[in-house]
């Protein structure tokens, strides 16, 4: 019989979940194994059955029936879902365990360094482009990527020299509502107009870009604007985002290879750390190349017409 591993991710619409399902699932099939896949769509609405309907995803499976499971914690935004979760977790199973993406001690994870790839952005800026007015558009801290991203902001700016004053960062959600607020947070500080903003992620980022656009600023012209996860998205906007790039189909790979290895007991390392990469060029102020003009224009038509057809049915 074949062995089965169990998937709980969250907001299973998103490109970072859909593309991360797809890989641990044809990666775990090719190692002999079955994967169930446990999603929902989230927080929407105002109706607080739905959500207690969303979170109860998790009770659907019966645990004993697996043999391991992947979860992706960052990925859940109703809260208590993830905390649920793992008391199930703890009171069902003994069997191994792997979070995405997310940090947690009492399993064993696939992580990015999320604190060296900010303080890369940071050095571009200043070194690069000769700046030194830059802003930093933190996500939700009680994530641990959060804080580390932060940190790396801060320790960055500390090495050139730079001093963090309040309206220099400005605490998001990691999500698409915050840019209007965010980016009236640093144009009202003493230090004027920055020259920059880095954002903890794509989805900020995007939305910080319209709301200067909104403003009549001009990216990457007037401001320059990051953002990290390198998601679909963010690589067909005009001009291409500068996004840090997570491997996420290198982390899909490692958490089923670390999964199996446990499985088989086998002794491995609590923490595994994916590295990542960063394409510099569009909305930091680099070139950007005519492939990616051409690709964006492609998306844009793409885009127009999922929109039409949407519309129509």
């Amino acid at each position: 019989m074949t062995e089965r591993i169990a998937f709980f991710v969250g907001q299973i619409f998103q490109d970072y979940q859909q593309q991360i399902v797809r890989v641990v699932t044809d990666e775990a099939i090719r190692l002999g194994y079955q994967v169930d896949v446990f999603s929902n769509f989230g927080t929407y609405g105002d109706n607080c059955l739905h959500v207690e309907g969303e979170k109860n995803i998790i009770e659907i499976p019966y645990l004993e029936n697996y043999k391991g499971i992947i979860i992706a914690p960052d990925t859940f935004d109703i809260v208590g879902m993830y905390e649920a979760l793992v008391k199930k977790i703890h009171d069902t199973v003994t069997y191994p365990v792997i979070s995405l993406r997310y940090e947690d001690p009492q399993f064993h994870n696939v992580i990015i360094d999320d604190q060296s790839a900010i303080e890369a952005v940071v050095e571009h800026f200043v070194e690069v482009h000769k700046i030194r007015k830059i802003s930093f558009m933190v996500g939700r801290l009680d994530l641990k990527d959060a804080r580390r991203r932060l940190k790396g902001y801060r320790k960055a700016m500390k090495r050139y020299g730079i001093p963090v004053t309040e309206h220099m960062i400005f605490y998001g959600d990691y999500w698409r509502n915050k840019g209007d607020e965010a980016v009236d947070w640093f144009l009202g500080g003493e230090e004027g107009i920055p020259e920059a903003i880095i954002c903890s992620n794509d989805y900020m980022a995007t939305s910080v870009i319209d709301a200067l656009k909104r403003r009549n600023y001009r990216v990457p012209e007037d401001i320059k604007v990051t953002g990290f996860d390198n998601i679909l998205e963010s690589r067909f906007t005009v001009p291409r985002m500068t996004s840090i790039a997570v491997p996420f189909a290198g982390m899909g790979i490692e958490a089923v290879h670390l999964l199996d290895c446990l499985i088989h007991g086998e002794q491995v390392e609590q923490n595994i750390s994916v590295p990542v990469s960063i394409n510099f060029e569009g909305t930091c102020g680099c070139p950007v190349s005519e492939t990616n003009n051409s690709s964006q224009l492609l998306y844009q038509e793409m885009m127009y017409l999922e929109h039409a057809l949407n519309q129509a049915t």
